[in-house]
């Protein structure tokens, strides 16, 4: 985790005094890597490179490894994180029900999903969320009935973890629910009922990625038993629809004729993806390294296979990608493959000038996989803001921050965003803003709008005279996750101070501070 940057540079300040206004307008710059921490990632919610972990939902043992999560996953998260030498707040979570095909969930299989998401709420995670029954070819297929079984029972398991959880996938079907090898494969009614299942199933708060353009299309319509009967289900609403994301795990750069389970260059997948995932979510993973035709690698495409990644991840607007797959190939090379800022220009990618800037403004280069560690998902950064210098107990003051998003997509799930005022005692009040972040979109898709937070603060005799910061915190949204700075959201400035509070619940991006009369 970052440190609190209490000792940091402050954001220069320009004040402009006059009887009516007595305001102050501060600037604040992005994070440069000769900054404190400046390398280092920010831990920031629901984006990001993520991990992986699969067990079965009887044991809690990995089917593939043999890994035991049971009472051990804060552990395991550890060594991982520095098996891949990333800090990740975010991993995919398999749970296979292959024990209950053809049966009911047991209560020990809810009492051992529970206790995996207990523990990563110790360790600070959220999860994308998938189950499936096939691990191997020897499983027999699911049926339908299984499958519709299955999800009136954890309908109520996913509500009460709805917090923890950042998106689900399709999952069920298939061999380690991918969707093929299912016991479904001929059955296309069946597979857009699924969808539709799953919707209802789910949380509506969050979101669904699928592996295949298709199986959001073909459920999106009109869904009949056949061409002449009722209809089952009506079309989608464009809330419904945008729930409905993507999953590419099959993301590659050779576009070859193997590449056919990926988002190819100019076919109707990656056009389709191109066009809707701004609005509803993009996750995405490599083969595996190996020698088969069916997992090559990038590193095929020379010191260019970064740049590449990057331009389709920010067309895609990838919120999320495993870097577990491949890490130790093509992610490796992403490690060693530099860029610079006229690199980037000349590819018409969006960018934050600070990004390619030492402290002392001149250029430097960036890696590949610095660039997409820090860029996946949203990365909101401020550059002006506006408040009082001083203030008179019995008036009114207006607070302004101006910001960008600098990642490659918005902020995908529901988030409020408070002004914080703190005294010198360290009292924090909390000022709700009308501010909807999830509508800051990125720059490579917004151009170079600026999002504003406004608020205007009543100083009412509750107020005691003296200094006071004013800070935004952006908080996740559930009760249950409020208050723990680990979920709250850090702004992408490095002349800006961090501020944790002595009883570690707010994570408080420091504006600036003004005085009470």
């Amino acid at each position: 985790m970052p440190e609190a940057r209490q000792n940091r540079t402050a954001a220069f300040s320009s004040q402009s005094f006059c009887n009516a206004c007595q305001t102050q307008t501060l600037y604040f710059r992005g994070i440069r890597p000769d900054d404190v921490n400046g390398n280092e990632p920010l831990p920031n919610p629901e984006r990001g490179l993520r991990l992986e972990h699969m067990m079965q939902a009887s044991t809690l043992m990995n089917p593939f490894s043999g890994l035991y999560y049971k009472n051990n996953m804060p552990a395991i998260l550890e060594t991982h994180e520095k098996t891949y030498n990333e800090k990740t707040k975010l991993t995919q979570v398999y749970f296979y029900l292959t024990d209950y095909l053809g049966t009911k969930i047991p209560g020990n299989a809810f009492s051992n999903m529970q206790s995996v998401f207990d523990q990563l709420k110790t360790s600070g995670y959220k999860v994308i969320l998938l189950f499936a029954y096939r691990y191997n070819d020897r499983i027999r297929y699911e049926s339908y009935n299984d499958i519709q079984r299955h999800l009136t029972q954890l309908k109520s398991f996913l509500q009460k973890n709805e917090p923890l959880i950042f998106a689900f996938q399709a999952g069920f079907l298939g061999l380690w629910g991918e969707w093929h090898h299912s016991g479904l494969d001929n059955l296309d009614l069946d597979k857009k009922l699924v969808i539709r299942d799953l919707l209802n199933a789910f949380p509506p708060g969050r979101k669904m990625q699928v592996r295949e353009t298709i199986y959001k299309t073909n459920a999106a319509g009109y869904i009949r038993q056949t061409a002449n009967s009722p209809v089952l289900y009506y079309p989608l609403t464009p809330e419904e629809y945008n729930r409905i994301g993507f999953q590419n795990a099959y993301f590659v750069l050779d576009q070859g004729p193997y590449a056919l389970w990926d988002y190819r260059y100019g076919d109707d997948d990656y056009k389709l993806v191109e066009k809707e995932a701004i609005s509803s979510i993009v996750d995405g993973e490599m083969p595996y390294d190996g020698r088969d035709p069916y997992a090559f690698n990038m590193i095929a495409l020379g010191n260019s296979g970064g740049l590449q990644a990057i331009k389709r991840m920010q067309a895609h607007a990838h919120s999320s990608f495993s870097v577990v797959h491949n890490y130790a190939t093509n992610i490796a090379a992403w490690k060693k493959q530099f860029y610079s800022i006229g690199q980037f220009r000349q590819q018409h990618i969006a960018i934050s000038p600070d990004y390619f800037l030492d402290q002392q403004g001149q250029e430097i280069t960036r890696s590949a996989y610095d660039y997409i560690r820090d860029h996946l998902g949203y990365r909101f950064q401020a550059t002006e803001a506006t408040i009082p210098s001083s203030v008179n107990r019995g008036d009114s003051a207006n607070f302004t921050l101006q910001l960008k998003n600098f990642g490659f997509a918005p902020l995908i799930n529901s988030r409020q965003v408070y002004f914080v005022l703190i005294d010198e005692q360290d009292n924090i009040r909390e000022i709700l803003t009308p501010a909807d972040p999830t509508s800051w979109m990125p720059v490579a898709m917004a151009g170079e709008k600026l999002y504003t937070i406004n608020q205007s603060i009543l100083f009412d005799e509750s107020f005691n005279p003296g200094k006071y910061r004013v800070g935004v915190w952006m908080p996740d949204c559930s009760s249950e996750l409020k208050y723990d700075p680990r979920y709250a959201i850090y702004l992408a400035n490095g002349n800006m101070e961090w501020w944790q509070d002595a009883g570690n619940k707010y994570l408080i991006n420091i504006i600036g501070s003004f005085q009470v009369n």
